[in-house]
């Protein structure tokens, strides 16, 4: 993710006529620290003037040839008064601005928006005092940076003091963390994949090298972003090698890596085009990576937790197609507006970002892979590099661009809502039939990862024996089985020892009776 800075159209604030021309001295201390001198020649005499001071930074004098003018600043304007009526002065106002949390360890990223004036040249030139240029956005030629009318400026510095944190360099990235962290094996399998940025886009990167900065937690809202100037920034334990699944935090790295191979495209303020594109090319290595093949939305791979071996169900990165149905059967309308910075709820914006994938994926598997490079190549012809302007406007843009490289007049629905008619006019069978692989079935998938494993428990089950068990047991008779003779005999035995007490019993009763009676002489 990626964060947007807004476009500021600058102008100067009053009598244009009377100034020639205006140049900027950068000064940054690696700190967070940064002066800046506005240095502007006007070419006539003036008694009062005005300029526009940049947000974030606050006017801290002005001067003249001679020494301090007197100033004021209101409704972000710093007005001057003149000491002299000699017309071809050279006026220097000094901006200040001091943020430490643009610093994180020793690099340094800040941005800044000069007033400039319509149509001519404005030059800014960066000098650093405790740290070292690492990119900058307008690009630099020996720290110095041109431009048309005035100066949206991002800058990357390093401080010259590690501050606890360590550098290791890659072919195509420079990575800071925290001393100690590994990330060997993540930053193994981004480099692997950083070539196939270039194949499906067709872009080169105006960076000779990324940096990818270790954030710590709660700094920013995403798992990372790219703020330009070449800087990928990550959350810290998303660098750590033995706490991650390495392909998905080098696709994570990858995505970020897109927005830098795309920064200077026209259509910046549409995301759906920019978080598509970018997913589009960091699933697809991930796919390649995982050895999921291009006829399928998953591979079984085994895989060892705690010395037990298990069949495990790699997914490919894909929308889910219960939620891409209900999405298309509810009438929902993809909104080219959809921003994932602003306010709202993880399932839409997960959901954003998938949508955003299916709807690139879908026209490379209509219209061939090379589609996507073929479209941005005509997007970079269709307006001026790094033209910015509303979500709509850009939207129209890319999708204009879209129908180009396709070849064909493909409706704005058809390429918002890939298949969708299928669903509605042939139902879900169909429907499922139609994208294949371009959704995942997810019930069906959990359904497969489960029969896996229980199959792999009912093969792993052991069959003990005595010597397995390390004990002996004695020889075994057979098992006594009754014949009818047994019964029979249980029968009688039965009988008898319920029938003999009573006859027994019986003749004691008698016996006594006949004495009582011989006793009474009867």
């Amino acid at each position: 993710m990626r964060l947007g800075l807004p476009l500021l159209v600058l102008f100067l604030s009053s009598s244009v006529w009377a100034a020639s021309s205006v140049s900027y001295d950068f000064y940054f201390h690696g700190n967070g620290s940064v002066e800046a001198d506005a240095n502007i020649f006007l070419e006539w005499p003036f008694s009062e003037y005005s300029w526009w001071e940049p947000a974030g930074m606050q006017a801290v004098g002005v001067y003249d040839s001679q020494g301090p003018l007197e100033y004021y600043v209101e409704n972000g304007q710093v007005f001057f008064f003149s000491k002299s009526g000699e017309a071809g002065q050279n006026i220097r106002i000094r901006f200040s601005h001091e943020n430490a949390s643009d610093c994180v360890g020793p690099v340094c990223f800040s941005s800044f928006s000069m007033a400039g004036f319509s149509g001519s040249q404005t030059e800014a030139r960066l000098h650093f005092d405790g740290s070292s240029l690492f990119a900058s956005e307008p690009q630099a030629k020996d720290s110095v940076v041109t431009s048309i009318g005035g100066i949206i400026l991002r800058v990357l510095e390093v401080a010259n003091d590690g501050r606890g944190y360590s550098s290791r360099d890659y072919p195509h990235y420079q990575v800071f963390a925290p001393e100690g962290d590994d990330y060997s094996e993540i930053m193994a399998k981004t480099e692997s994949g950083y070539p196939t940025v270039g194949k499906l886009t067709g872009v080169a990167p105006n960076c000779g090298r990324f940096l990818i900065l270790a954030i710590p937690e709660n700094i920013i809202l995403f798992a990372g972003d790219y703020v330009g100037a070449c800087l990928i920034r990550m959350r810290r334990f998303l660098l750590v090698s033995n706490l991650n699944d390495t392909s998905s935090a080098a696709e994570m790295i990858l995505h970020e890596t897109t927005h830098g191979f795309m920064e200077s495209l026209p259509a910046q303020g549409s995301s759906w085009f920019k978080e598509g594109v970018s997913e589009f090319v960091a699933y697809r290595i991930y796919d390649a990576q995982e050895g999921i093949p291009d006829s399928s939305a998953y591979v079984v791979t085994n895989q060892t937790f705690n010395g037990t071996t298990v069949p495990i169900v790699v997914f490919t990165r894909r929308i889910r197609l219960d939620s891409l149905e209900d999405f298309y059967l509810k009438g929902g309308a993809w909104t080219p507006e959809w921003n994932p910075n602003t306010l709202q709820s993880r399932s839409d914006l997960e959901f954003g970002y998938q949508y955003s994938h299916f709807i690139f994926d879908s026209f490379a598997n209509r219209f061939g892979d090379g589609s996507v490079a073929a479209m941005l190549s005509q997007l970079s012809r269709s307006a001026p590099t790094g033209n910015r302007s509303t979500a709509s406007e850009d939207s129209e843009l890319v999708l204009n661009a879209m129908r180009s490289a396709a070849g064909t007049d493909v409706s704005d629905d058809e390429l918002l809502y890939p298949y969708r008619s299928v669903l509605l006019s042939k139902g879900a069978g169909a429907f499922e039939e139609a994208i294949g692989n371009l959704s995942i079935n997810y019930t069906e998938m959990v359904k497969l990862q489960n029969a896996l494993i229980y199959s792999s428990y009912r093969a792993s089950l052991p069959t003990y024996t005595p010597p397995d068990m390390n004990f002996s047991m004695p020889p075994q008779e057979e098992e006594y089985a009754p014949t009818s003779g047994d019964v029979l005999l249980t029968i009688l035995v039965l009988l008898l020892a319920v029938i003999l007490p009573i006859a027994v019993l019986a003749l004691l009763v008698y016996a006594g009776y006949r004495i009582v009676k011989k006793l009474r002489g009867r």
